[in-house]
């Protein structure tokens, strides 16, 4: 897998592959570009999760003096395919008292908590990076965010149009999810004499940018209790209705 085993060329080719799709305002490959980085930022986590994991339980059975500098920095040729079969084989130890255990698998045991201790750092470092190539593709898709907007609306940014929803909805707009968006959409269209796929594509972006916010609150005594989701006619097998608590209340959040 590149990520592990060729990092730098994939870092340097997601990065020019990103500015050309900001080039050519492809602002939807961008957002699944976005969405790819996190779920592969989330699977470096992970790993790095199992690696702290297999560290910490290996100091309760070797002291850090015990490890060999040039374990340290070795390279591991195969990430995946060495840490799968290393997990295996000290969750193994592991399950032994540590007073048990032979000197050849205290060696190799020093040798490995080197190796995890090399790639736990490794693993840090492109963690970090991915935070940075993340920020960078949020600016890109910000930036035909913002040019969309201003093409829908005759000239005006995300932020003008988050102040102008602000002075007429004011921060919280209390109201059921799909009433408020009606409400806001139709406010969209009347405000900047647009029409409904317009105003559909602003709300989207205003979303997107997190302008606009839907949520619902529950009150603390909720948590043991179950929501009601039911049908209004028993033999209306396509009809649906949600009893809603009046504790219960949506609110549509205005963040200008």
């Amino acid at each position: 897998m590149k990520l592990f085993d060729e990092f730098a060329t994939w870092f340097k080719e997601k990065d020019q592959q990103l500015m050309e799709l900001h080039t050519v305002k492809e602002a939807e490959m961008l957002s699944k570009a976005y969405k790819g980085l996190e779920e592969e930022q989330a699977l470096m986590r992970e790993y790095l999760r199992r690696i702290e994991n297999l560290i910490e339980d290996a100091e309760n059975f070797v002291r850090a003096e015990a490890i060999n500098p040039a374990d340290v920095t070795q390279r591991v040729s195969d990430f995946e395919k060495w840490f799968n079969e290393v997990e295996i084989q000290l969750t193994m130890l592991f399950s032994k008292r540590p007073v048990s255990l032979s000197e050849e698998e205290k060696l190799n045991l020093a040798r490995e908590l080197g190796r995890l201790t090399a790639e736990k750092e490794r693993l840090e470092k492109r963690i970090h990076k991915f935070y940075e190539i993340m920020a960078k593709t949020r600016l890109l898709i910000d930036d035909l965010n913002e040019d969309l907007a201003k093409k829908l609306t005759g000239g005006h940014s995300l932020a003008a149009i988050g102040e102008i929803l602000l002075k007429k909805f004011s921060r919280e707009y209390r109201a059921e999810y799909g009433l408020g968006r009606k409400e806001i959409r139709q406010f969209l269209q009347d405000y900047y004499q647009i029409d409904k796929q317009a105003s559909r594509e602003l709300f989207i972006l205003l979303e997107k940018a997190g302008i606009l916010r839907f949520s619902t609150r529950l009150p603390d005594d909720y948590k043991t209790q179950p929501l009601v989701y039911y049908s209004p006619d028993i033999d209306d097998l396509m009809g649906e209705y949600t009893g809603i608590s009046p504790q219960i209340f949506g609110a549509w959040e205005i963040n200008a």
